[in-house]
């Protein structure tokens, strides 16, 4: 399927690390618009020098008046997570109201790409597919499944082709689960519980990829797709190689009843199906992330 070209997009959320390597990739050969609050000057400015016009909005405050409603494509890659449960508010405003802002302000668009979360299924304690019903937990989460919501309908009323995509731990050297576990091994702790039995972890730059060749597959009704490595892979294999990477002892792993019981991790039928399985292996994602972990402290 084609990939977008000579097309007018705008892209909410445009310095955020998605968001902004979206805008990189995108704007060779499409007029983008990058619209965000750019609290980094820095960020908007290299967004210019690559071709983008830039935007500095408030999303939980402000309009979209002064920008341009003929766009081709929407990408809204915006999401409130850390301080959701402190500021339910502000998530809400951000998490909800803010697609159905942007969904009727550029309802005129040929099609929507909704950047989701894995999060809206809960922790079923199992490997989960898009079939498995959602059971949101906690603020975040819901106000996420709330916003899949809008945008679905949305979708609906104004006949808008929409892809909703469903992230499963991005990572790169800069974020993600397989940096966590590593900082977490570093000062000799366990891993988070939370991250279960199973973790899925692509490659920060292949969810950009993806994100882009999936976007022509956008649909009515809504088609929603779990993003993220084709399989997902047992703690103890990424606490392991991430033990070798760093050349430590890894700490012995506990409390394995309690991960069983929290596991959240995904099968990827429609992503396969539609783009092929993820090619970049978790060894090389490690070895990416160890390594500016080991560059930082030397």
């Amino acid at each position: 399927m084609p990939r977008l070209k000579n097309k007018r997009i705008v892209v909410l959320g445009a310095s955020g690390r998605i968001g902004f390597d979206l805008c990189r990739k995108l704007a060779p050969d499409n007029e983008v618009i990058g619209i965000a609050r750019f609290r980094d000057a820095a960020r908007e400015q290299a967004l210019r020098q690559m071709g983008v016009e830039t935007y500095k909005i408030d999303f939980a405050t402000e309009d979209f008046d002064a920008v341009p409603d003929d766009a081709d494509w929407l990408f809204i890659q915006v999401a409130y997570q850390h301080g959701a449960e402190q500021h339910p508010e502000l998530a809400e405003a951000i998490n909800v109201h803010l697609p159905a802002r942007a969904c009727m302000y550029f309802r005129g668009v040929q099609g929507v790409v909704f950047a989701s979360t894995g999060n809206v299924y809960g922790l079923p304690g199992r490997i989960v597919t898009e079939e498995d019903r959602e059971a949101p937990i906690g603020v975040y989460s819901l106000t996420r499944y709330a916003g899949e919501q809008v945008v679905k309908f949305f979708c609906r009323e104004f006949n808008v082709p929409t892809l909703i995509l469903r992230y499963f731990y991005g990572n790169d050297a800069r974020y993600g689960i397989v940096k966590k576990i590593a900082e977490a091994l570093l000062r000799g702790e366990l891993p988070p519980v939370w991250m279960g039995m199973q973790i899925n972890a692509i490659a920060h730059e292949e969810l950009v990829e993806r994100t882009l060749r999936a976007a022509p597959h956008a649909r009515v009704p809504a088609l929603v797709m779990n993003l993220t490595s084709s399989r997902p892979y047992p703690l103890e294999d990424v606490i392991r190689l991430v033990a070798e990477e760093l050349q430590i002892e890894p700490p012995p792993l506990d409390r394995i009843e309690e991960r069983a019981q929290m596991t959240l991790a995904a099968h990827t039928p429609i992503q396969d199906r539609l783009l092929g399985e993820t090619r970049i292996p978790l060894e090389q994602i490690v070895k990416a992330v160890c390594a500016g972990l080991k560059k930082a402290r030397s």
